[in-house]
């Protein structure tokens, strides 16, 4: 009985093994954002906060993403209405993915304030898609 423990043991020890070694490291991601309104700025947060959520990707700095070839993602934020009367504020988000200085992807994102965080987290959803290293 011991021995049949013993076996056990070794070989639990060894799937533990196996399955750490095939867990991939997460992709590094570097977001920017040139956006002087609201609306960019929340989506912005909320596409950080995503990805600190998603276990495939790690947010670094501008800095390091360049050094250590990350996904970048540059968003630039232009306000295309000011909320005037009942409407919300509303923004065009150009969104651009580059990996490798190659463009990966490039979108056009229209949110207002309020799901900024849904337009956020579709975006993270379908970076896998697009980023082959992650398949």
């Amino acid at each position: 009985m011991p021995k049949l423990r013993h076996i056990t043991l070794i070989m639990l020890a060894l799937l533990g093994m196996s399955a750490h070694a095939q867990k991939k490291p997460r992709s590094l991601v570097s977001v920017t954002c040139s956006c002087d309104d609201a609306t960019g700025k929340a989506y912005a947060k909320a596409l950080s906060d995503a990805l600190a959520s998603n276990p495939l990707y790690r947010e670094v700095g501008a800095e390091e993403g360049m050094e250590k070839d990350a996904i970048r993602i540059n968003i630039v934020s232009l306000p295309i209405s000011d909320g005037a009367g009942t409407e919300r504020p509303r923004s065009a988000l150009s969104i651009v993915c580059l990996h490798g200085g190659a463009l990966m992807h490039q979108f056009i994102e229209t949110c207002d304030r309020m799901p900024v965080e849904e337009c956020a987290k579709q975006m993270v959803t379908e970076l896998a898609s697009w980023d082959s290293s992650t398949t």
